[in-house]
């Protein structure tokens, strides 16, 4: 039988021999015809994957990744990045845009328990540099971060978090591309996203790396590619602050491959239809920690999915919708296999040149590097954001989420409430206030926090 990272693997070879045929002949947030409420709220860590543009002149991107509503329980983007040529240095070819934003946070439950809460102000800086080539025939978006947080006094919580990415395609003929990308995250993980509340003494460093790469071919308004992705996470162990027993995330790390067949075709400029299917395998490092040991199910599955998508922009709506199955087939007798419905979508409208309304929802297969079985992953995303005069801007909204967990007597619902105001004293330099609460209700003793966060912040570009 053909394994499934030999054919990764020559995706990836197909598709590089390929650059060289006629070389020379893609939170949640809204597109804005102002170019400062473009600007207005970005955050600079490294993102998740985005979905991608639906109203570009050009034909969309085809490498397409759900809009995570609830990435993460610290300050994060709303809006994305303004335009290329708004901003930055040239050099060259390249338009390269530094970045330096610093925060105080009072956050009054930093370890977000339930119990014994702990307050703390929070200091942090991080800059950044986005670096393009907006004149090429190819496409290319690398960007950089270092986050430094400094709380006052619980200095154990100290973070020093690093970031990069890399994204774009190689045109060959104007027919022919070569999608590429990767996103490597060396980081703390959040202290809300350790489910099991084991309160290791130091934040669980984390090291994650997703990397994908294949050919599309249209010659028309048809497109069909293949896309290799790849996949891995590590955890690093640490000591509880409780008995100062060992806590063991180890069990967590996994590498994941998946090969992706996919055909779209373009109704018109601002309507596109797309059809994918997925086959993969997930590995685990080490078999589940119980009894002193690596001695429980060891969590390999097998994975396949279909799915339909449409990116669209009409009647002052643009975003997109994509829906499907998807089934993981476990290894081990110990956990039961899962098919399930996923959904994902973005929805945006500029009701006019000042204020915006964005909708994001999501529903997928998940797993959590602590727990055993999976878990249905539910989420939903609201937000408002209007621009007051020629300097201010104020946004709101909310973020829901819903795991349920396959055969376990376990499900969590977390709502997080934003609301921030920013301040531009010019183009390139804001202050803003924001303000966060986050809650958890789950159905397991000692899970569920309230949290409350208000942070002042100065960001500077060029």
């Amino acid at each position: 039988m053909l394994r499934l990272s030999t054919l990764l693997t020559a995706t990836a070879v197909f598709a590089l021999g390929c650059t060289t045929f006629n070389n020379g002949s893609f939170a949640a947030g809204a597109n804005k015809t102002d170019a400062l409420l473009q600007q207005a709220i970005q955050e600079t860590a490294i993102p998740e994957p985005t979905p991608e543009p639906v109203m570009e002149p050009e034909p969309m991107p085809v490498i397409e990744e759900p809009l995570p509503v609830i990435v993460d329980n610290n300050i994060e983007t709303i809006e994305p990045p303004p335009p290329s040529d708004e901003l930055g240095l040239r050099w060259g070819g390249l338009l390269i845009k530094p970045q330096l934003l610093a925060s105080e946070t009072y956050d009054d439950n930093i370890y977000a328990t339930d119990i014994n809460t702990e307050s703390d102000f929070v200091t942090a800086l991080r800059p950044s540099v986005e670096i393009t080539l907006p004149d090429s025939r190819h496409e290319l978006t690398i960007k950089g971060d270092y986050e430094f947080r400094k709380y006052l006094d619980n200095d154990n919580e100290d973070q020093h978090n690093l970031g990069a990415s890399i994204e774009g395609f190689l045109k060959g003929a104007d027919w022919l591309k070569i999608p590429f990308a990767a996103f490597w995250r060396n980081k703390h993980e959040e202290r809300a996203d350790d489910l099991t509340v084991q309160l290791s003494d130091d934040p669980i460093r984390m090291d994650t790396l997703e990397a994908r790469t294949g050919i599309e071919i249209k010659p028309g308004r048809l497109a069909l590619g293949i896309l290799g992705h790849y996949g891995k996470e590590r955890y690093e162990d640490g000591f509880s602050t409780v008995n100062n027993a060992q806590v063991i995330r180890r069990d967590g790390d996994r590498d994941w491959m998946k090969a992706e067949a996919y055909t779209a075709y373009d109704l018109s400029n601002n309507h596109r239809i797309k059809l994918s299917g997925t086959i993969g395998e997930r590995n685990y490092e080490n078999r589940n920690f119980q009894g002193g040991g690596f001695n429980g199910p060891l969590r390999d599955s097998q994975t396949w999915g279909a799915t339909a998508g449409w990116h669209f922009a009409f009647a002052g709506l643009k975003g997109h919708l994509t829906g499907g199955m998807e089934e993981y087939n476990y290894d081990s007798a110990a956990i039961n296999d899962i098919n399930e419905v996923v959904l994902s979508g973005l929805v945006s409208h500029d009701f006019n040149d000042k204020t915006s309304f964005n909708l994001s929802f999501g529903r997928d297969i998940y797993e959590h590097p602590e727990i055993i079985n999976p878990a249905i992953r539910n989420q939903v995303g609201v937000y408002l954001d209007h621009k007051l005069g020629e300097s201010f801007l104020v946004a709101a909204g909310a973020d829901y989420e819903y795991l349920e967990f396959d055969n376990l007597a376990r499900d969590d619902e977390t709502w997080k409430l934003r609301a921030l105001a920013d301040y531009f004293l010019t183009d390139n330099f804001a202050l803003g206030l924001e303000y966060i609460y986050s809650q958890r209700d789950s159905s397991v003793l000692g899970a569920d926090y309230d949290r409350n966060q208000i942070m002042l912040k100065a960001r500077g570009r060029i």
